[in-house]
């Protein structure tokens, strides 16, 4: 029984694309980086949120993440 062929595969939470570049990975990382640098805004921008070093360290977590 064949293999079938796929657009895009996902290998241990990472997709690769069947032109073997990475272009589904980095949309996807973009588009994640931009709902968390909202967040991030949203929780920044009242007048007692977050200060600038909680603000960085809750900016590597995600990034770590």
């Amino acid at each position: 029984m064949p293999i079938p062929a796929k657009q895009e595969i996902r290998v241990v939470g990472v997709h690769f694309s069947h032109i073997a570049h990475n272009t589904p990975a980095v949309s996807r990382l973009i588009a994640a980086a931009n709902q968390v640098a909202r967040m991030i805004k949203r929780v920044t921008s009242k007048n007692h949120g977050l200060k600038e070093t909680e603000t960085t360290k809750l900016e590597r977590v995600f990034v770590v993440s």
